[in-house]
């Protein structure tokens, strides 16, 4: 079940209204992704947190004249619910650069989805954090966040290697966020 289109565009809509830095509903959904996979550790995402992708200051937030807050929240957890449940039955795919994506390509644009899937990664708690096998799960999702991220990371290899690691990266990234829901539902069990 993915979300819908009207509802993807809808969320683009209040993206502009609501924020200048030019965020799209990728972020949105990769935020949404994280939040889905943490939801044991969560309990429940509330409202502030749910609209945080949309909004920088959610508790302080007072919609302009003609949108409901309601509403806003609502289509958020309708799209963690779709996440959810896309997760579950293991036909998630992510919005990258536009549309639903299978695999990653070189040449999708997944950056703006991975920098708002690892920052909802940084709400699991502390002792998830400090957990090297989660952290290793993540690493696709830090090469292909930004240059920069990317850099720092295999700040020793050559430009061949590096090439090679975005690729990794790239084949890796959607398995990887399966088992990272999987983990959180079955804490005790192996990742595969």
């Amino acid at each position: 079940m993915s979300f819908d289109m009207a509802d993807i565009e809808q969320i683009e809509t209040w993206l502009k209204r609501f924020r200048s830095d030019g965020r799209r509903f990728d972020y949105v959904q990769g935020f949404s992704a994280g939040l889905a996979c943490a939801l044991p550790l969560l309990d429940d995402i509330d409202d502030d947190l749910a609209l945080l992708p949309l909004v920088d200051d959610p508790e302080n937030f007072e919609p302009p004249a003609g949108i409901d807050l309601e509403d806003l929240e609502e289509t958020i957890r309708a799209l963690c619910d779709s996440l959810e449940d896309d997760l579950d039955s293991g036909d998630f795919r992510p919005y990258m650069g536009g549309r639903y994506m299978n695999r990653i390509k070189p040449d999708t644009l997944c950056a703006e989805w991975c920098r708002g899937f690892i920052i909802a990664s940084l709400f699991y708690g502390e002792e998830i954090r400090k957990d090297e096998d989660f952290s290793l799960l993540l690493v696709p999702a830090f090469i292909l966040a930004s240059p920069t991220t990317s850099n720092e990371l295999l700040a020793d290899a050559t430009q061949q290697e590096k090439a090679e690691a975005e690729a990794r990266a790239r084949k890796e990234l959607l398995p990887n966020v399966l088992r990272i829901y999987r983990r959180f539902r079955n804490p005790d069990e192996g990742d595969d």
